[in-house]
């Protein structure tokens, strides 16, 4: 890529982009949001122009006094073999410090409120993924066609279990998550009720003020957004003043050099709630801001949704759905939709009803096109880390499945999905994620068998130093080597990972054999160690023939099933006129 400097525009076959990012909840560091998609965009981009071509930072600035951005231009060939230069301009609108946070003692009481809805949309979506691996488990690909039933019959009774272990475990998890955040909050409330001027106190202040203000910044802007219409008023003026701007470089750009302009936004989380609003919803009658294509991340649409505002706010003229208002715009928004199959915020697709949006979520799954389609934009599951706590916030990291369609969105490149190399980087990406999640849980699944069985089998070490055995007990040293074998096994992992997701993702061809042979051979340590504890707790053939074919039927998992796939996009159709006899 070439250095920062400015350079003669090609007169001809030029376009202008404007890419305006609205960051999700959370107080926002200037300029971190347009460094964290800005460099992943920016790379990719070069990336594309291909050897021949390269990308050229025309300007970066990242002065807080002035309006952050970066400008990378490249030239592309189209379809036609005609050359084009695209100059892309990326800017942040920062709405967090565009509105007072709300009081503690009334954010913790929200966040009661919120937690139950919270709790059973994320209840909704792990049993989706659990409904999910069992059509996978009678659904293979190639045995439609068998004559025989047997081995579908023996790969549901070997893996039902587990899918039964797992409903199970969920459950409890879900049950101890709702119970712990509920005290968790109660307990904050308390603490602002009853004994605020504790935190008065220097050196209490100095460690339980950061915690209490981190949970007042996240869940104060969903509540500010969902009940305060001042507050939300002022979210929506950041981003529209934002697009505003852009519109009008784009304007200045076109008249000066000719060629074409295009606006994009792209939002996550609760920005992408707030930029859905800022387009699709406008009761006021004013006209939008001029956009060509949404793309939300990770999207809180149907989290948080529109405002909804208590009290006087009532009288207000009625908010229409995102995708009602989507479905009437014009002139036409393309509306691209990235949402992470392990990501609880979203929960899948985003359309009318909650019925709607399970069938939209069905669509990205099965095969065949549904018979009752719903409305809603481009749906686009893509697997990040498959693990829920770290999902939500590693979009800007997954280059095949995020990243590179929409710097080709932006470059105005040919889709993924005619591009045969694109195609087989996403479903490598997605069966590896599906196998670092798998093999994430044989690791504390290993490390829970070094703590239990350890002490059962074999005792208390006696060479365990004095002061660790105060502070742990008889069994610390294996307390410690459980959480050894989970550190280093995990570091391995996410080692492993790292190293085939970056081929995956930067090789011009990727090259067979689609297998993740790093993680193939880890996965079967793992599953061997774990074989050998349940061999050492049970003594027995039966117990090994069944742990060896569970270990057998883990160990090809991530290969096989369905992968998720791009729902299109369908509008909502206009009602007709009532018919008149």
């Amino acid at each position: 890529m070439n250095d920062v400097g400015h350079g003669e525009h090609v007169p001809l076959h030029v376009s202008f982009v404007e890419l305006v990012l609205v960051h999700g909840m959370g107080r926002q560091r200037p300029r971190e949001t347009l460094l964290r998609w800005a460099e992943p965009l920016v790379r990719r981009i070069d990336w594309l122009a291909g050897d021949e071509a390269s990308a050229r930072l025309v300007a970066v600035d990242l002065d807080v006094d002035q309006d952050p951005r970066v400008v990378v231009a490249t030239q592309v060939t189209d379809d036609s073999g005609a050359e084009r230069l695209v100059e892309v301009t990326i800017t942040e609108a920062r709405w967090a410090e565009a509105f007072p946070g709300l009081g503690r003692g009334e954010t913790f009481v929200w966040g009661l409120s919120f937690l139950r809805r919270t709790i059973g949309r994320l209840g909704g979506f792990i049993a989706r993924l659990l409904v999910q691996m069992m059509l996978d488990v009678v659904a293979l690909p190639g045995w439609a066609a068998a004559r025989t039933s047997v081995p579908r019959a023996v790969w549901a009774i070997l893996l039902l279990p587990l899918i039964v272990a797992t409903a199970a475990t969920t459950v409890a998890a879900l049950v101890i998550l709702g119970l712990g955040l509920g005290a968790l909050l109660l307990a904050g409330y308390a603490v602002l009720i009853l004994i605020g001027p504790v935190l008065l106190i220097p050196g209490v202040a100095r460690v339980l003020g950061p915690i209490v203000e981190l949970v007042v910044e996240f869940i104060g802007d969903a509540a500010a957004w969902t009940r305060r219409p001042v507050r939300a008023a002022a979210m929506r003026r950041v981003v529209e003043e934002a697009l505003g701007e852009a519109e009008g470089r784009l304007e200045r750009a076109v008249a000066a050099n000719g060629g074409e302009g295009r606006l994009v936004v792209l939002g996550h989380s609760q920005g992408a709630s707030i930029a859905a609003d800022v387009l699709f919803n406008r009761p006021d009658g004013h006209r939008p801001p001029r956009v060509d294509a949404l793309i939300t991340v990770g999207a809180a649409v149907t989290l948080l949704g529109r405002a909804r505002w208590s009290g006087p706010a009532q009288d207000l003229p009625a908010m229409e759905n995102p995708v009602v208002g989507w479905s009437r715009r014009e002139p036409p928004v393309r509306w691209s939709n990235f949402w992470g199959v392990f990501d609880p915020f979203p929960s899948g697709s985003i359309s009318t009803t909650a019925v709607n949006r399970l069938r939209r979520w069905r669509e990205s799954f099965e095969r065949t096109t549904p018979r009752n389609p719903a409305p809603g934009p481009e749906e686009r599951p893509v697997h990040n880390t498959a693990w829920p706590f770290t999902e939500h916030l590693a979009y800007a990291g997954n280059i095949p499945q995020v990243v590179d369609p929409i710097a080709r969105l932006l470059l105005d490149l040919p889709v993924p999905a005619a591009d045969a190399h694109a195609s087989l980087r996403r479903i490598r990406h997605s069966r590896g994620v599906r196998a670092l999640g798998l093999q994430r849980m044989l690791v504390l699944a290993l490390s829970a068998t070094v703590l239990l069985l350890g002490p059962l089998l074999l005792g208390p070490v006696e060479w365990t130093p004095s002061a660790l055995t105060d502070l742990l007990g008889e069994n610390a040293a294996w307390i410690v080597a459980a959480v050894a074998v989970a550190v280093l096994g995990l570091w391995i992992n996410e080692a492993l990972w790292r190293q085939h997701a970056a081929r995956i993702a930067w090789r011009r061809v990727p090259h067979p054999p689609r297998l993740w042979l790093g993680g193939l051979v880890y996965r079967a340590i793992l599953l061997a160690m774990l074989t050998a504890s349940a061999a050492l707790s049970w003594p027995g053939v039966a117990t090994v023939v069944l742990a060896g074919a569970i270990s057998v039927v883990l160990l090809a998992a991530p290969h096989v099933g369905r992968l998720p796939r791009v729902a299109p996009p369908r509008r909502v159709l206009p009602r007709q006129p009532a018919r008149r006899d």
